[in-house]
């Protein structure tokens, strides 16, 4: 069974930009990855264009992103939720299905290409993917491929709160040590081709399921 991830890039209103971080770090990101099923959560800043924020969380599997316990959450969100939620903009949120997943622990950089439409796939084949960790400066590679969350991926209270939500078919995270590093990795594999939205972020908060459950 593939491991899970939901991925979120966002902007979010100036106005409550600053209590948007705070919100996220201090109750946000640990109620998530304190359930089970979950093992992290990591947020990132924009280094330049949009959307400026990602957060995605990796799951034991795609299924975990049905449970009763999560979906507990998306119905009653919290008074601090309700406050933030209408501020945030451009909402692309999408459930997959890790095809690709090489290298260990977390980049202090990250790129996302996200695919549009059905532009067809990011990639040609997956070893060309796999081959981008013997790079200078890169930690690690994921191909992530949409789930098929069957009636769980329906409207929530959360979503009648924020709006309606694009969705990507397929994404590719790319870490790395350095901003130089991702622009050899998305060089190296055609990135910037048609068909695809390539965003560079620098990780500004990430937490483990263990760490979250010792707060």
């Amino acid at each position: 069974m593939p491991v899970g991830v939901l991925a979120v890039w966002t902007d979010v209103e100036p106005s409550a930009e600053a209590e948007f971080g705070e919100w996220y770090n201090r109750q946000h990101l640990p109620e998530r990855v304190a359930l089970a099923g979950f093992r992290s959560g990591q947020r990132y800043r924009c280094l330049g264009g949009g959307p400026r924020y990602l957060a995605w969380y990796e799951t034991d599997e795609p299924s975990v992103l049905q449970s009763a316990a999560y979906r507990a959450r998306l119905e009653d969100p919290t008074a601090w939720t309700r406050r933030i939620m209408p501020s945030f903009r451009n909402t692309v949120r999408s459930t997959f299905a890790a095809q690709v997943r090489t290298g260990a622990g977390r980049g202090g950089y990250a790129a996302t290409v996200r695919g549009v439409g059905d532009a067809g796939s990011l990639i040609a084949g997956e070893a060309a993917l796999v081959a981008l960790i013997d790079l200078p400066g890169v930690v690690g590679v994921q191909w992530w491929r949409l789930a098929d969350m069957g009636a769980a991926s329906g409207d929530t209270a959360e979503t009648a709160i924020r709006g309606k939500d694009e969705v990507a078919p397929e994404a590719i995270l790319i870490e790395a040590s350095d901003p130089q590093a991702l622009d050899r990795a998305c060089d190296a594999i055609g990135a910037d081709a048609p068909g695809a939205v390539v965003d560079r972020y620098r990780l500004i908060y990430a937490l483990t399921h263990s760490e979250a459950l010792g707060r």
